[in-house]
């Protein structure tokens, strides 16, 4: 029995979790690799692409153009190197659109509260909420905030918007797990693992 590690930015009790496992085990299967006889899984469980983050600040301009949203917070995980790449590839587009944007970070639920509040006691703001595993966990937090607050916020994957936010723009969170197991079938019949992926955003409301 091959073994395969599989590190996971979501916390395994996640409603997109199962999804995500189920994608994974029916791409092996359908290449001949069935999940407790051929191969084995260890999930280890959470708590980036930088192109659709040059994306955020023109969504989130064009959700409220009455009043013009002039300040963002990023909601993003500072201590990740993906978070501090998004921040910056922001940072960089925002000036474009004539939006000032400011970090909030995401270590824990109160953190969050206590940032987004005192944020949205100024006028003309919105939210960006970059792709990290701690927004991930506590998106349901940050939708309400957005909503108690009138927050027009962008969100970088679909399940932000199934769980009650206004518009995602990012990639299918599910998909590419069933198209991962092509790569790991390679792997396990002995090629080098020297290639690339790259996944096409899509925007969702």
């Amino acid at each position: 029995m091959r073994r395969i590690g599989v590190l996971m930015n979501l916390t395994a009790d996640d409603l997109e979790a199962p999804a995500r496992v189920t994608a994974l085990a029916q791409g092996l299967q359908q290449l001949g690799w069935t999940v407790g006889r051929d191969v084995r899984m260890d999930y280890r469980w959470g708590a980036v692409d930088t192109d659709r983050s040059r994306r955020y600040a023109a969504e989130l301009v064009a959700l409220a153009p009455e009043p013009r949203v002039t300040r963002a917070a990023v909601i993003r995980n500072a201590a990740a190197t993906s978070g501090t790449a998004q921040f910056a590839v922001i940072q960089a587009a925002a000036p474009s659109f004539g939006v000032e944007v400011r970090p909030v970070g995401v270590r824990d639920a109160l953190e969050i509260e206590h940032a987004v509040t005192a944020f949205a006691r100024s006028s003309n703001g919105g939210l960006i909420v970059t792709a990290t595993a701690p927004s991930a966990a506590h998106r349901k937090l940050i939708v309400a905030l957005a909503a108690r607050h009138g927050l027009p916020a962008v969100y970088s994957y679909r399940y932000f918007a199934t769980s009650g936010g206004l518009i995602s723009y990012g990639p299918d969170t599910t998909d590419p797990f069933r198209r991962a197991a092509d790569y790991v079938d390679r792997i396990l019949k002995g090629q080098k693992p020297t290639f690339r992926c790259r996944r096409r955003p899509s925007t969702s409301l």
